[in-house]
């Protein structure tokens, strides 16, 4: 006969099993062999632990969509939502989900228009993702859902894609007929202020094309033309204003902008800083040391370095930097990519 210390034992070793799954499943790369041992164990992927999260919950969240797939063939709410980001399980899975599980989760009930608590709907979270974008993003439409709602910020899948500088979603959101001007309810930016700041020249013609007004200003009280002027955009100076751009362009000084500009960087790496870059497929950093630059680009997916060793000189490594940071030659983008550099070191 089992007495009252056995049971609390057995519901100790069962929360410690339950603590360890939702640990594993919060992990952007999950132990597969542990996590099978642990729901063999009789670990609860429902269980609530700290901030009412469940390993269902976080499987959903970080992309472990095995994991979520066999929960829901085990009962699983497709639509369960996630406290405080009220968001449904069912959203957290369109990023890294192709368009087979998107059509299950549609197929066990899934509510395709649901919103997070940002006012978010799926097209937000399928655009950011890295499966069948497109094909979710066409499917979900046919299905009815809203290619042009706003969030609570004023942002549509439009202003997301101008800042992801996304020209497939773009040209498609603008084919479907989606405004070319929402505006940003605290800063007033809209998705062409966005694509100007961010160099994209093939998206800011679109967004002209469509209609997109180039006299609105950032946050900075500057517009369009000003932007593309202080960066050292030609091209887009001239897709804005023909007529003026290239003696205004003569006038802004770029060159000794740009001068400043490496002069600055290689200073911050020589005093210690380090530049450091990473997304889900590589990690890249370059540092000074003993003399020399040094750098490494390693390929996530196999853990292995694609690329390492020293540079020689101060040029050498400027070169590696503005390169690696999709610069291009001549002056057009040489001042936004040289601050995105510049930022990037710490």
């Amino acid at each position: 006969m089992s007495t009252p210390d056995d049971k609390s034992a057995i519901d100790s070793e069962s929360e410690k099993l339950n603590k360890e799954l939702i640990a594993n499943m919060g992990q952007y790369h999950v132990d597969d062999g542990k996590v099978a041992v642990l729901l063999e164990n009789g670990a609860d992927p429902f269980y609530l632990g700290l901030n009412e999260r469940s390993a269902y919950m976080l499987a959903a969240r970080a992309g472990h969509l095995q994991w979520v797939r066999l929960f829901l063939q085990q009962g699983a709410d497709v639509n369960q939502l996630v406290p405080h980001e009220m968001r449904s399980v069912f959203l957290n899975c369109l990023q890294k989900c192709d368009l087979e599980f998107l059509k299950e989760m549609a197929g066990m009930g899934a509510d395709l228009h649901a919103r997070d608590s940002n006012n978010e709907n799926a097209i937000f979270f399928a655009s950011c993702g890295y499966e069948d974008k497109m094909k979710k993003i066409k499917w979900l439409e046919e299905q009815g859902v809203d290619l042009d709602v706003a969030n609570d910020s004023g942002h549509t899948p439009l202003y997301k894609a101008c800042d992801n500088r996304d020209l497939e979603l773009v040209a498609y959101l603008l084919s479907k007929g989606c405004g070319p001007a929402p505006v940003d309810l605290r800063n007033k930016s809209t998705p062409l202020v966005k694509a100007v700041e961010a160099g994209a020249t093939a998206i800011v013609a679109a967004l002209l094309k469509a209609g997109a007004d180039s006299g609105v200003k950032n946050w900075r009280s500057k517009t369009c033309y000003q932007v593309a002027l202080d960066k050292g955009l030609l091209e887009i100076a001239k897709l804005i204003n023909a007529t003026d751009a290239e003696a205004d362009f003569a006038e802004t000084g770029i060159e000794e902008k740009v001068a400043k500009l490496k002069k600055d960087i290689i200073t911050k790496l020589k005093n210690g800083g380090c530049w450091y870059y990473s997304d889900r497929e590589v990690s890249s950093s370059l540092w000074y040391e003993g003399g020399k630059f040094h750098h490494y680009c390693r390929d996530h997916s196999t853990d292995v370095y694609i690329d390492k060793g020293s540079l020689a000189d101060d040029e050498a490594a400027l070169s590696w930097l503005y390169h690696g940071s999709n610069g291009t030659d001549g002056l057009d983008t040489a001042v936004a990519v040289h601050e995105k550099i510049l930022r990037s070191i710490r």
